[in-house]
């Protein structure tokens, strides 16, 4: 780091560092290794970078943000206003199906995550019948 810090004449802001050791770390290795890089902080926040740190075991779960709380809270906004199809593809397309595209770069999103941010869209895009918004 060293190395790196006088090549680049950069400085790492040791306050805002921060590490993260693997379940399987012993703490007498983890806080070695926090003495090593004088670094204080060993845990992260839930999200880093706007994606969940962990996994885990509950994919559907560590995905739920996605749908539920983005994409469901976009849509929702839109079914109030009367758009013509031309508008309602723009939002769908520059909006609503930009939002899981920095976590499917990184993770293989769940198969039924994409056909429920999928059946989101499609009522939305469908509309209402008898002034009641169809949903699924």
């Amino acid at each position: 780091m060293n190395l790196y810090c006088n090549a680049t004449s950069q400085q790492i802001n040791l306050e805002k560092s921060s590490i993260h050791c693997a379940k399987g770390c012993s703490a007498s290795v983890s806080g070695e290794i926090k003495e090593i890089l004088e670094v204080r902080n060993e845990t992260l926040s839930e999200k880093y970078l706007g994606m969940p740190k962990g996994v885990g075991t509950s994919v559907n779960g560590a995905f739920r943000y996605l749908n539920k709380d983005r994409v469901w809270k976009k849509v929702q906004g839109w079914m109030k206003q009367c758009l013509s199809a031309g508008g309602k593809e723009v939002l769908i397309k520059a909006v609503a199906q930009a939002i899981p595209t920095y976590s499917m770069s990184c993770f293989k999103l769940p198969r039924g995550l994409c056909k429920n941010i999928d059946g989101v869209l499609c009522d939305f895009w469908w509309g209402s019948k008898e002034g009641k918004w169809r949903t699924r």
